[in-house]
């Protein structure tokens, strides 16, 4: 249903827009999908979450439906309370799917199916650039223009399937690693900053991870990482060799946005202090929280909630963005241009819920980290505790919160259900075991 749903835009082209409508039902009912699967596993292997997670959830949850009962009273599109709405059941959904360790297994198998089918799509997808040959051998950022960058979303199952990547072998192990080659080019075509680190810490991070376990890094996962490095080096340098003229450029554009010295991005405090302190993103939050009241701080505008931005510039309209830049940031049922959404996901939060959500849904977190110990005496126990952690990490600068990120989430939230799970500690399937 996902699948479909992040393919859209790209199935559209060849079968008309009747298909937008049809994925957007799909979406919806994946939602649906995953809460059926949670219940039946409920069923049948009990409710394995410890004390404090359940009433964790519970109040989760009754936050959900106040805030959306909210939206609705204060007449915002009904769509957009769905939307906010269905994100936090989703992630809620996925915490108790990675809380069951027969369910955590039998996700990780669809992780794979899915990344089987989002290679394929997502290669097909980059063929649109043949027409913008010109401008990736001068570097200029293609982003939005590209199908491609509007179906890579279903990539993101790898950050699950790259760190559990020692379970399997042969064909299977090759396309997890296709999978990770396939979003680093990509982040380098799109010259995208965050993502690109985001992504190498998953690698690097996997490595760390499995280092920690002498025995097993002896008998099989020191060789399986090295493998992983070799294939990601012959894929570079493939790369390098047939595409250099497209691939070269894009990357230098990226590194001179590293550096601040791209056309759109200039800074001289350097990159950590900019992403920090200085980044346009933070900026437009600030803008857009000057008219947050002190009962907003608090309770939030609500799901499907928006708040103006006053930084925007109407002269944009008048450029050829005019008709993309309506759609993405006029919001009818306020009568203003602003945002729903944040690239900052931990104030997404704020938006919706304000103070009071974000404690209370950070507060499942804390819970997790307070069982650490734990939790690393199992591979399994310190991948979720990695995977998490940098999950929290790029929510500071990145997205989240939002069903455009639906499989970003549910890694997140699967691997929080590991971290809350009585049964945190089980035993990672052994590298030689492939299934």
């Amino acid at each position: 249903m996902q699948g479909v749903n992040f393919s859209r835009w790209f199935l559209a082209s060849f079968l008309g827009d009747w298909v937008n409508v049809f994925a957007a039902y799909l979406n919806a009912g994946s939602i649906l999908a995953a809460g059926s699967a949670a219940t039946w596993y409920l069923r049948r292997f009990g409710n394995p979450l410890i004390p404090f997670a359940r009433l964790w959830i519970l109040v989760v949850c009754a936050l959900v439906v106040i805030l959306a009962v909210r939206g609705f009273a204060q007449g915002l599109i009904l769509r957009f309370v769905v939307y906010d709405a269905s994100a936090f059941a989703l992630i809620l959904i996925f915490v108790v799917i990675g809380a069951v360790p027969q369910a955590f297994e039998d996700m990780r198998k669809v992780w794979f199916l899915t990344l089987v089918m989002a290679i394929p799509l997502n290669l097909a997808a980059l063929t649109d650039m043949t027409a913008m040959l010109e401008r990736l051998q001068t570097g200029d950022r293609v982003t939005h223009d590209t199908l491609s960058y509007r179906t890579q979303n279903i990539l993101d199952v790898v950050v699950l399937l790259l760190p559990f990547a020692f379970t399997f072998s042969g064909w299977r192990f090759a396309v997890v690693v296709a999978g990770i080659c396939l979003v680093l080019l990509q982040q380098v075509i799109y010259q995208k900053r965050l993502d690109s680190i985001y992504f190498l810490l998953v690698i690097a991070g996997s490595g760390w991870c499995w280092s920690r376990y002498r025995t097993l890094w002896r008998h099989g996962l020191a060789t399986k990482f090295r493998r992983m490095l070799v294939m990601l080096i012959l894929v570079a340098g493939s790369v390098l060799a047939l595409g250099n003229r497209y691939f070269v450029p894009q990357l230098n554009a990226l590194m001179d946005r590293f550096a601040g010295r791209s056309h759109d991005i200039r800074y001289d405090s350097g990159f950590f202090r900019y992403a920090a302190l200085e980044n346009e993103r933070f900026e437009i939050i600030v803008e857009s929280f000057a008219s947050f009241r002190p009962r907003d701080w608090i309770f939030g505008r609500g799901m499907g909630g928006g708040v103006e931005w006053n930084g925007f510039e109407p002269e944009i309209l008048s450029t050829s963005k005019r008709e993309e830049v309506w759609d993405a940031l006029y919001l009818p049922d306020y009568g203003y241009f602003g945002r729903r959404n944040f690239e900052v996901g931990v104030m997404t939060l704020v938006l919706k819920g304000g103070v009071l959500l974000f404690l209370a849904y950070y507060f499942g977190f804390v819970l997790m980290f307070l069982r650490q110990n734990q939790l690393r005496q199992s591979l399994v126990g310190l991948l979720c505790l990695w995977i998490v952690a940098l999950q929290l990490t790029y929510s500071i600068i990145g997205g989240d919160f939002m069903l455009s990120a639906a499989f970003q989430m549910a890694n997140t939230a699967a691997c929080l259900g590991v971290g809350l799970s009585r049964f945190s500690t089980w035993a990672a399937p052994a590298p030689w075991r492939s299934k």
